[in-house]
């Protein structure tokens, strides 16, 4: 979901940037109108790749699970690298001999003389 949201918003700023000025040829001119009639009919072409090609889907599918799984193993691996991290940090928290009293800095303010 995090990389869905991310894809958008950086799509949607890259939309709102004006094109390059230091280009000689002049921009492109898109209507929105062209646009969603395109998107509509990629989308339709996209939607029926799988009954073209049932195996390239099945292909895409198993592909998806793999890097599903993948994705769950790296998520346990960092997981586990930070329970392990916090652990360790409780664990060597020791000050040896000195008391609280001791670690706490021994400062005042000393009145300015000018």
């Amino acid at each position: 979901m995090f990389i869905t949201r991310s894809l958008f918003w950086l799509a949607t700023v890259v939309l709102l940037l004006p094109p390059s000025a230091n280009s000689d040829e002049t921009s492109p001119r898109v209507s929105l109108l062209h646009t969603a009639y395109a998107a509509r009919v990629l989308l339709q072409d996209v939607t029926g790749v799988c009954e073209r090609h049932p195996a390239a889907c099945e292909t895409s599918r198993e592909a998806l699970v793999l890097l599903t799984q993948k994705l769950e193993t790296g998520a346990d691996i960092v997981s586990a690298g930070l329970t392990a991290g916090q652990t360790f940090a409780e664990q060597n928290a020791d000050h040896g001999t000195l008391t609280t009293a001791d670690l706490m800095p021994a400062w005042t303010a000393t009145p300015n003389s000018q």
